[in-house]
């Protein structure tokens, strides 16, 4: 009748594991546990305790559970506490990672139907909270908010009563592979605001800090019994994830604003990453941001894509009809608009219209070092003198793949950048920041 312990240095190797206890549990003491053919799960749990379990068998059987679980009711906001299934790089088939609390089976289901998702690792906890502050501070530490776009600069809690009371993390070793997500939670996790018939899982990308959102058609879930569970097809990147109310989603990723002034024409150029009931832009100006009450007067709209998850780009000009025409600096927002109503701002940018502005920076082009193994991507662009700037690579899914920083030389200069896995075939974009104005760049990469 006591907990048992797998204690050790750094780990402990089983070809067969079985737990059965009544009211007991197992706890993990050791860095990692391996199970190298069958963990079995009759009765009781296990738990992680901050630590590693690996199944080291790619069979989707390879985890064998009836009644028992592997416990997941502590905070864990670094997700160290995570089980580690080795699928490899040819293996298909629905793998089920059998969590659990106390009163409900909370299973995490990982349907492979692409082959070369490599390492599974997947971590899940509960964030408990009784209100938006409670839940917002056992956000994982990784994210940075959890703001909406119905709350436009929204205090810290953000739209934490509206988000399941759970984050998962999922990680994978390989370069390639898709599946379909099934994530689960118990009632007692529901938002703080209720759960409603459509909940929705959002991804958050960690190179810009923002919430993705892939399209509500996509997505199946169900609330009507507990577990309550999100069905995600066709995902291929990973990373945290966190349910939400579909009526309450969090941002609209912004993934560049920028533009470029050339007699007296304004270009000005935005993408995004990711969209949710995107109706349409505003594009407001201003001649200054010093005055203490800043008038911000609209001249354009342009209509938005409405769901997306892939990169959406945008452009409006703008002439002097529409503006003060003895303006020399420009400030420029976006306001964007939902099909509700709601709206939300993004930050200010301005755009230099003198004659000695920096029109000469460029980014002249972008190729493959190694075709059809790209790893290394050489960057050829034009600067003014020695200034600091930064090149990021992005994909067309808005995920930033490389990123190189140095000081220029006048006139043109060339850089690489150097990515973990090879390149497909498509199209990608380059982004060049020289802290005076922004310039990007669409390439085919190969």
């Amino acid at each position: 009748n006591l907990d048992q312990t797998i204690s050790g240095n750094n780990s402990t190797t089983f070809y067969n594991l079985n737990i059965d206890k009544t009211i007991t549990k197992l706890i993990l003491d050791v860095n990692n546990t391996t199970v190298k053919n069958n963990l079995t799960l009759t009765n009781g749990a296990i738990e992680l305790n901050q630590k590693t379990l690996i199944i080291d068998n790619s069979s989707p059987a390879a985890i064998n559970r009836i009644n028992g679980y592997i416990l997941s009711n502590t905070l864990d906001k670094n997700f160290n506490s995570k089980v580690q299934w080795n699928i490899g790089t040819t293996a298909t088939g629905e793998y089920i990672f059998p969590f659990g609390i106390s009163d409900t089976y909370i299973p995490f289901k990982f349907n492979v139907t692409t082959a070369g998702v490599g390492n599974l690792s997947v971590s899940t906890y509960p964030t408990g909270g009784t209100d938006a502050s409670g839940v917002y501070s056992n956000k994982p530490n990784i994210v940075t908010n959890l703001n909406s776009p119905l709350y436009p600069d929204p205090p810290a809690p953000g739209n934490a009563i509206n988000i399941v009371r759970r984050f998962w993390y999922i990680n994978k070793s390989g370069g390639s592979g898709i599946a379909d997500l099934t994530f689960s939670w118990a009632a007692s996790e529901d938002p703080l605001s209720g759960a409603i018939n459509t909940m929705i899982a959002q991804r958050y990308l960690e190179q810009i800090n923002k919430w993705e959102y892939p399209p509500l058609d996509a997505q199946s879930s169900s609330i009507l019994n507990t577990p309550r569970y999100v069905t995600v097809p066709n995902v291929i990147n990973f990373s945290p994830w966190a349910i939400t109310r579909n009526d309450h989603p969090l941002p609209i990723s912004l993934l560049y604003f920028n533009g470029d002034c050339k007699d007296s024409i304004v270009v000005l150029n935005w993408a995004t990453a990711s969209e949710i009931n995107n109706d349409y832009f505003t594009i407001e100006y201003t001649n200054s941001l010093n005055d203490e009450d800043v008038m911000w007067t609209p001249i354009g709209i342009v209509n938005g894509a409405g769901n997306s998850n892939t990169m959406q780009t945008y452009q409006f000009i703008d002439k002097p009809i529409l503006r003060d025409i003895n303006a020399e600096i420009i400030y420029y927002r976006l306001k964007q608009t939902d099909y509700n109503g709601n709206y939300e701002y993004f930050s200010s940018i301005y755009v230099d219209c003198r004659i000695d502005n920096y029109i000469n920076t460029e980014i002249i082009n972008a190729y493959c070092e190694q075709k059809n193994n790209c790893n290394v991507v050489t960057v050829l662009f034009k600067m003014p003198g020695e200034i600091n700037y930064t090149i990021k690579l992005y994909n067309v899914f808005g995920q930033l793949l490389a990123t190189t920083k140095g000081i220029s030389n006048e006139g043109e200069n060339i850089t690489q950048l150097y990515i973990n896995e090879p390149l497909k075939e498509s199209v990608y974009i380059v982004i060049l920041h020289d802290n005076f104005q922004l310039k990007t760049k669409k390439v085919l990469l190969y």
